[in-house]
């Protein structure tokens, strides 16, 4: 602390706002108490950096002191970049690994991780043959496998729903029972397609995606997609929902994400119109309220959702990211939070943006922290290993993690899912190792702390 003025000063306290009342150390030459022109005093102060702190981490000193009965007060702060590093976790590997053969390409595996779940103390994993495995989720120890399902799944309000849109079927279970169907859903219209898509859990709702035609009074408007209300009581359908303006998407259409929030039924069009949309239903009228559009001139606005404490994270991976770069960087992806009255909130944007690295490809929050994953990111000095990356619910950046066995191409981030004080992130085309035996693109899940 050093008085830069012209007049001496009494009565100097220093506040730091982080530790509070530094320790004053040395500098009072005279003796007096007195911080004379030009004298400086040394202070000090200790904190620890702890996991959950922010990567840019300030710390600001004021100091005060008094002449002739007049304050002057001066603050000075100062800023480090903290490079936190992912913490050690598990890695779960199929019980019945299948590798590809080199020739087949990177989806010829088991694809192990391609979809993760967490409820009722359990962690769910999608495997090989579409069978998903199911982990004590404090032990994280293998329980069981249920066999030969479906390639989506969602938890809610004490079931599990397994998605097999191959068969238009989705199967409910209990989180207390997993040996026994509570019931199967199939699509109300048999001549859609990939019933099961997406799946949603909240209250006495399940919401149910398919990928097939939408009929909004002529024309057809093939492969646009549709979302339908069951009933958690009395499994009946209540309730069918389609675009206002029905696009021809077959890879992503209405209903490619959807979710619950507030009284707001939430449903991803990443392909539509002006590079992705988000439509919002009233859970009670199911009367179409409002659309949010991309806010930026890109893509796959609506790619995944999720409800946040009554606002909406809508990911956006094709979207560029453009902020302090001197070029637009394509398709690193953003992530966007909106009120439900469509007001945007925040922005997410990855610390770490690259060219197709798709941040947002997929998101999961528990109302306390957000995780948002980059699967085609370069991850340290692996090339587009794939990063996962948490937030706080107020999107302050809380850390990266990042897999335990980085692989270009592995898929780090394909899923990702949060449990009680873990995360669970799928990385669905990394080679797996076993008894030295490896498994090409068997796929891994990490449990990370």
């Amino acid at each position: 602390l050093t008085n830069t003025g012209t007049l001496p000063l009494s009565d100097v306290t220093v506040d730091d706002s982080i530790d509070g009342t530094p320790t004053y150390i040395s500098g009072d030459v005279t003796r007096t108490n007195i911080l004379d022109r030009g004298e400086t005093w040394i202070y000090t102060a200790t904190y620890t950096i702890i996991e959950t702190d922010p990567t840019v981490f300030t710390n600001t000193a004021t100091a005060t002191g008094y002449h002739r009965g007049e304050a002057y007060t001066d603050s000075d702060s100062c800023s480090i970049t903290i490079e936190h590093e992912s913490p050690l976790g598990i890695t779960l590997i199929s019980q019945n690994p299948i590798g590809a053969d080199p020739d087949w390409g990177e989806w010829g595996g088991g694809l192990y991780g391609y979809t993760v779940a967490t409820g009722g103390g359990y962690v769910f994993v999608l495997g090989e043959g579409h069978n998903i495995y199911v982990y004590n989720a404090e032990t994280m120890e293998y329980v069981k496998t249920m066999d030969s399902y479906g390639s989506t799944m969602a938890t809610g309000n004490g079931y599990l729903a397994i998605g097999d849109p191959g068969f238009n079927n989705v199967y409910l279970y209990s989180l207390s029972d997993l040996d026994t169907i509570v019931t199967t859903f199939t699509d109300p219209n048999i001549y859609y397609q990939g019933f099961g898509t997406g799946i949603a859990i909240s209250g006495d709702k399940i919401i149910i995606s398919t990928l097939g035609n939408a009929v909004n009074d002529p024309p057809i408007v093939a492969w646009s997609g549709h979302v339908y209300v069951f009933s958690l009581t009395g499994y009946s359908l209540l309730a069918t929902l389609e675009s206002p303006n029905p696009t021809y998407a077959p890879w992503a259409p209405f209903g490619w994400s959807i979710t619950l929030s507030g009284d707001s039924i939430v449903i991803g069009e990443p392909y539509g119109i002006n590079g992705g949309n988000i439509h919002l239903y009233d859970s009670t009228t199911y009367e179409h309220v409002r659309t949010i559009t991309n806010p930026f001139i890109g893509g796959e606005f609506g790619w995944s959702v999720a409800s946040l404490n009554g606002d909406i994270l809508i990911a956006a991976p094709g979207n560029a990211f453009t902020d302090g770069v001197p070029e637009p960087i394509e398709r690193a992806g953003q992530v966007y939070c909106y009120t439900i009255d469509g007001n945007p909130v925040y922005t997410l944007s990855s610390s770490n943006p690259c060219v197709s690295g798709a941040f947002g490809y997929s998101l999961a929050t528990d109302g306390t922290n957000t995780i948002v994953s980059a699967p085609g990111e370069d991850s340290d000095s692996t090339p587009a290993a794939g990063n996962a990356y948490i937030f706080s619910s107020e999107g302050t950046y809380l850390k990266t993690l990042t897999s335990l066995n980085p692989e270009s191409n592995g898929g780090f981030g394909c899923s990702v899912a949060i449990g009680t004080g873990y995360y669970v992130v799928g990385a669905p085309m990394e080679d797996a190792i076993i008894d030295s035996t490896t498994y090409i693109d068997a796929g891994h899940a990490y449990i990370l702390y």
